[in-house]
C-alpha cells in the first residue's frame, strides 16, 4: 500500500548544524499549505542518501518492479502496476480511509494467484483507528482494541508511550492489548504531539497533558466510565502530570511501566553540571531573543543527548524549573498507583521505585511489581506484566466492594 499527500508550492526553512567532530547536520522544515509541516533532521551524508538527485529512493522506480498487489491512495504520480489485484484510488473528502483499505483487503482475501498468498499476522487485530482533533487543528490517532464485552464492563486502559514512541511503532502495545481484551478491558494506545523524533523535538511538556485529556474525553463519549491511565518510560511522567492537573473522576488508577527518572536531574547527571548549565543558559538566551522555536539544544551525537529539541521545548522538559520530576509530582497523586519494572532497566533500580512509593503519600495504595531479567521495553515480559496489571485491577475492585 502506498499513500502520499497532495501538496504544491512548498517552502522550506533550512539550517545547517555543526555536530560533534565537525560532522554536518541538516535541520529542515518544509511548510506545506493546510498540512502539518514536514520536519527533516539528518546528518548531511544521510540527507544526501535520501534526497539528492542520485539517491536510490525513488518510489516510482520501486513500484514498477513490485510483484505483489499494491494499493495506491491519492498518489502524486499514478503508476499502473502490471500485477493483478493492484488498484489506484483517489480518496474523496467524505471517504473513510480505513474502510477503503478494508474493502481492498477483503478483495485480496478472495483473490487467488500462483504467485501470491495473503498472510494474516498473528498479532491481535486492532478494532478501530480513532482520531481526535486538537486545538491546533492536528489530527492525532489512537489504536483501539475492544473485546466483545469491553463496553459492558465499561473499563479501558489508555496507554502513553515514551519519548519518541508512536502507537504504530510500539511493540509492547499489541501484547498488552491482547491480554486486556481477553479480560474485557479495552485498550487505547495514543499518539501525542511529541510522538516520533520530529514531534519530540517540537512539542513542549504541557502539550502531553492536553493530548491525554482529549483521548480521555473520547473514551468517556464511547461509554467507558472507568479509565486507567498507563505510561511507559517518559509516558509515566505525562500521565502523572495529567492526573494531578485534571483529577478526572472517571480516571480511577494509573500504571507505570519502567517510570522515567526526573528529567532535569537525569540529564544533569548524564551530561555533567557544567555542560547542563551551559545548555540551560543557551536555551534561555534563545527564548529571550525570540528564537525559542529555532535551532536545537543538544546537538549530535545522540549518545550524549539522546535527541535534541527546540530551545523552548527543551526548557519545558529539562530546565531546573520544569514540571517533569516524578518524585515531586507523585506526592500529589490521589488515585491508586502500580509500578512495574525490572533489574535490567537502565533508568531504575529498587531503591528508586521505593523512593517513589514512599513519596506517594496521597495515593490510597501504591504497589510495585519487580521482574528479574526484565529490561526497559519489557521484551519477553509483556504478557506477564499485562496479566499482573489485570490481577491488580481485580484486587482493587474487590477491595472497594
Amino acid at each position: 500500500m502506498v499513500a502520499r499527500a497532495k501538496y504544491v508550492q512548498v517552502r522550506s526553512e533550512t539550517e545547517v548544524i555543526q555536530g560533534a567532530e565537525g560532522e554536518i547536520w541538516v535541520d529542515m522544515t518544509i511548510n506545506i499549505p493546510n498540512v502539518q509541516p514536514l520536519l527533516i533532521y539528518q546528518s548531511f551524508d544521510s540527507w544526501l542518501s535520501w534526497w539528492s538527485p542520485d539517491a536510490d529512493t525513488k518510489i516510482s522506480d520501486y513500484l514498477k518492479t513490485l510483484s505483489v498487489p499494491t494499493l495506491q491512495i491519492s498518489p502524486l504520480e499514478k503508476l499502473h502496476i502490471n500485477q493483478a489485484g493492484s488498484e489506484i484510488i483517489d480518496l474523496d473528502d467524505d471517504e473513510n480511509l480505513s474502510q477503503v483499505i478494508d474493502s481492498w483487503v477483503n478483495q485480496l482475501n478472495s483473490f487467488t494467484s500462483n504467485n501470491f498468498q495473503l498472510v494474516q499476522s498473528d498479532v491481535i487485530e486492532i478494532t478501530e483507528i480513532v482520531t481526535e482533533k486538537t486545538s491546533d487543528d492536528r489530527n492525532l490517532i489512537g489504536l483501539l482494541w475492544e473485546g466483545e464485552n469491553c463496553r459492558i464492563n465499561k473499563t479501558a486502559i489508555l496507554h502513553v508511550r515514551g519519548k519518541t514512541g508512536t502507537p504504530i511503532t510500539e511493540p509492547l502495545s499489541s501484547k498488552l492489548a491482547e491480554v486486556y481484551a481477553q479480560n474485557n478491558i479495552a485498550a487505547l494506545v495514543i499518539e501525542l504531539h511529541r510522538s516520533g523524533y520530529g514531534g519530540s523535538m517540537e512539542s513542549p511538556a504541557e502539550m502531553d497533558v492536553e493530548d491525554i485529556h482529549a483521548f480521555v474525553k473520547l473514551l468517556i463519549k464511547r461509554g467507558y466510565d472507568r479509565i486507567i491511565i498507563s505510561g511507559q518510560s517518559l509516558g509515566s511522567n505525562s500521565i502523572m502530570r495529567y492526573a494531578v492537573k485534571y483529577r478526572h473522576p472517571n480516571v480511577i488508577a494509573m500504571i507505570h511501566f519502567a517510570p522515567t527518572r526526573d528529567c532535569a536531574n537525569w540529564i544533569e547527571n548524564h551530561l555533567g553540571s557544567e555542560n547542563y548549565n551551559n545548555l540551560v543558559k543557551k536555551a534561555t538566551k534563545a527564548v529571550e531573543a525570540g528564537k525559542g522555536g529555532k535551532g536545537l539544544i543538544g546537538k549530535p551525537p545522540y549518545e550524549s543527548m539522546l535527541s535534541p529539541q527546540r530551545p523552548k521545548v527543551w526548557l519545558s522538559w529539562h530546565s531546573p524549573e520544569a514540571d517533569t520530576a516524578n518524585l515531586k509530582t507523585i506526592t500529589e497523586v490521589n488515585i491508586p498507583i502500580l509500578m512495574l519494572c525490572g533489574n535490567n532497566d537502565f533508568f531504575n533500580d529498587k531503591e528508586r521505585l521505593n523512593k517513589l512509593k514512599e513519596a506517594a503519600n496521597n495515593s490510597p495504595i501504591t504497589d510495585i511489581i519487580w521482574y528479574e531479567g526484565c529490561g526497559h521495553n519489557f521484551a519477553n515480559f509483556d504478557k506477564k506484566a499485562a496479566q499482573d496489571v489485570v490481577n491488580w485491577l481485580k484486587k482493587l475492585e474487590q477491595d472497594n466492594c
